[in-house]
């Protein structure tokens, strides 16, 4: 009788993930939340249509998503303030503003240093985008393909 090695899969999950991420990478995947152009795409459609151009909208990586009524005068700083601040997972040297066909970007580092050039003025209408940093997209990337493959060995010892 001949003896054959049955060789389990299980060991080869951590080469997986690493192929999952780098697969990401390549693909432009790694990134977690709506893209820029998806979230530019859904509020610029709810601002013309719904509130016109009396509001401004911040989204992304914030405490709390929200629209909230342009008065003169008001800035970045103000409006990140007023909708809670950005989480630990937001990329704070790039947050987004679209005003209209034109994208600007803020890097609330520098703000935050004293550079009062990236502190922008908001006009009527502006979105204001805050993305994932990437050392938490990449986070949350491997977190979810770790639980894929804890799942998948879970199903396979049963």
């Amino acid at each position: 009788m001949e003896m054959v090695e049955v060789r389990s899969w299980k060991k080869d999950i951590p080469w997986l993930v690493a192929l999952g991420v780098l697969i990401s990478f390549l693909f432009g995947c790694a990134t977690a939340g709506p893209s820029w152009q998806q979230a530019s795409e859904v509020y610029g459609d709810f601002h013309k249509e719904r509130l016109g151009q009396k509001y401004i909208s911040v989204s992304g990586e914030v405490r709390r998503s929200m629209h909230i009524y342009w008065a003169g005068g008001m800035s970045v700083y103000d409006v990140l303030v007023g909708a809670g601040w950005v989480t630990k997972d937001a990329n704070t040297r790039t947050v987004r503003i679209l005003r209209g066909e034109q994208k600007l970007l803020v890097n609330v580092d520098k703000l935050l240093a004293g550079d009062e050039r990236q502190d922008i003025l908001l006009m009527p209408g502006d979105l204001i985008h805050v993305d994932t940093a990437p050392h938490a997209a990449i986070g949350r990337l491997i977190g979810g393909l770790v639980g894929i493959g804890a799942q998948a060995a879970s199903v396979a010892a049963d």
